[in-house]
């Protein structure tokens, strides 16, 4: 096991600096999901996200390591980004004052982007590209 975790360890390491950058964004925007439990988009966003993590985590340690793979339980995000649309856009928004509108504009626009390249490395993943990232000579 030690020899996973420390595999695990260095291909996080390895990662491209702006690759790194990202992931502290993304991962304390859908984190702030669980400060609003209370609402229906603080609450779904946080189911979602729980997901992620409960596959994400024991995918990286059965894989060695950051794979492309990972981007395959992201596609969590789309039905929580239909569900959230029309809570921030249309005729039966949100108030845009409200704590829940301002999560929901957060948790889409951070999710929208992460989805852009989630689907391109899942394409790649199903293609074959199934190297252990970060640890790349």
């Amino acid at each position: 096991m030690n020899k996973t975790m420390n595999q695990v360890f260095r291909s996080i390491a390895g990662m491209k600096l702006w690759v790194k950058i990202w992931l502290m964004m993304l991962g304390p925007a859908n984190m702030a999901a669980f400060l609003y439990l209370d609402t229906d988009i603080g609450f779904w966003s946080a189911v979602a996200g729980g997901l992620v993590v409960v596959t994400n985590i024991p995918m990286m340690f059965a894989m060695g390591g950051v794979t492309r793979a990972l981007s395959l339980p992201h596609m969590i995000w789309v039905p929580l980004l239909i569900y959230i649309f029309p809570r921030i856009i249309g005729p039966e928004a949100l108030d845009p004052a409200s704590a829940e509108f301002r999560l929901g504009v957060t948790i889409f626009v951070f999710n929208s982007i992460s989805l852009a390249f989630d689907f391109l490395e899942s394409y790649r993943w199903l293609k074959g590209e199934r190297e252990i990232l970060g640890l790349e000579a």
